[in-house]
């Protein structure tokens, strides 16, 4: 029987908990005990997982107290690429606009294309730029 990875017995749902956490919050994690917010894991556990999703450009936190019992984050969030690993980010329709600014940007480029043939790309791929 296989053991499930530290992604997705730890970090994963640990990023979860960030991207439900509210923004104003301060979090207090007991070293030694079960959270709250993880149950399966204890404080020195989602520490951890929190340091080293925050080395990973995944989450931001705007300040982190370590005292002899417990962990204090404040201002949890998700970084942009936590919502890129989340699948949140960008939204679809964002990232077609995108393409579509790059086809609309190569057609004024190159000048082989009229710019409402461009301008009809970008709404076939971006929905519109409305």
């Amino acid at each position: 029987m296989a053991s499930d990875s530290t992604w997705e017995r730890v970090d994963k749902p640990v990023l979860r908990f960030v991207q439900e956490a509210e923004y104003n919050a301060q979090y207090r994690f007991d070293r030694e005990g079960p959270t709250e917010e993880v149950p399966h894991l204890d404080g020195a556990e989602l520490d951890d997982a929190l340091r080293r999703l925050g080395e990973h450009g995944l989450i931001t936190w705007a300040e982190r107290v370590e005292t002899l019992g417990a962990y204090i984050y404040s201002r949890l969030r998700l970084a942009p690429g936590g919502l890129r690993v989340l699948g949140e980010w960008p939204p679809a329709e964002r990232a077609q606009l995108g393409a579509a600014v790059v086809a609309i940007l190569r057609c004024l480029a190159s000048r082989d294309v009229a710019f409402d043939v461009a301008a009809g790309e970008a709404r076939r791929l971006g929905g519109g730029l409305a």
